[in-house]
């Protein structure tokens, strides 16, 4: 009974297992994108399934943000309402997406998933806090959770035809990351000051990266990242420009 109060509390005992790469770590990683590789062709083939995983998917994600921050924040773990607000990428992405497939909002897709792909592999490769040698408690299970969802829900919305990585369209989440990153530097200068969202101010690397600065690295990372999640996209329309190229020559 003790035990099950701990998890819900958020009380964390030491687990050598669960640390940062370790096995727990490792396996989360691969069974998240083992069963991924798995359910991309099944809701290919069969919309209706893809549909209803979508929208499974969707209200989990709702729900579980709903649960942490507006019943387990203020009433279980006695903090402020102000952390209801959402500051950092993968939150206001996990706040944002559910309506994405509850409203078909395809117009704000191209601005939003590369975003939430981009937080939730970032976090489930390097959830230093989760995996921080203690033991799992419902506020980790629920975020590592949320941030699979976040990988989950754009990438079968592909699946399902509801989204593409258009290459064409790949300025959207570099425009909407840049709004994003002014956002959060406003908040860190005036609403919550001495804060670090979205890592402007303190570097979250694991060494130091001087003489450049650590956003530099970041940004390098996010094009890089772009890149690879458009890869597909790019690589069909050169494949296409070559064929058109053959048969008028």
């Amino acid at each position: 009974m003790q035990a099950f109060l701990d998890f819900f509390e958020g009380k964390t005992y030491a687990d050598a297992a669960n640390g940062l790469f370790g096995i727990k770590h490792i396996l989360w990683i691969t069974l998240t994108f083992v069963l991924l590789a798995a359910l991309y062709p099944v809701l290919k083939r069969h919309k209706r399934i893809a549909d209803i995983a979508l929208t499974v998917f969707a209200v989990t994600m709702l729900v579980l943000r709903f649960v942490k921050y507006f019943i387990m924040y203020p009433f279980v773990w006695e903090n402020s309402f102000a952390r209801i607000i959402p500051y950092e990428l993968c939150t206001i992405m996990s706040y944002v997406l559910p309506f994405t497939v509850l409203f078909r909002t395809h117009r704000l897709n191209s601005f939003i998933y590369p975003l939430a792909v981009f937080g939730g592999t970032v976090t489930l490769g390097y959830a230093d806090w989760v995996f921080d040698g203690n033991s799992i408690n419902f506020n980790k299970l629920e975020s590592m959770i949320v941030h699979i969802l976040l990988i989950y829900i754009p990438v079968l919305s592909a699946a399902a035809d509801r989204y593409r990585f258009d290459v064409a369209k790949i300025y959207r989440p570099f425009a909407a990351m840049a709004l994003l990153l002014v956002y959060a530097e406003v908040a860190n200068e005036w609403i919550t000051p001495g804060a670090n969202h979205m890592y402007t101010r303190v570097n979250p690397l694991p060494k130091d990266t001087a003489p450049l600065h650590h956003m530099f690295l970041l940004g390098a990372g996010f094009v890089l990242f772009m890149a690879i999640i458009h890869a597909p996209d790019i690589v069909r329309r050169i494949t296409a420009g070559i064929k058109r190229t053959g048969k008028t020559a």
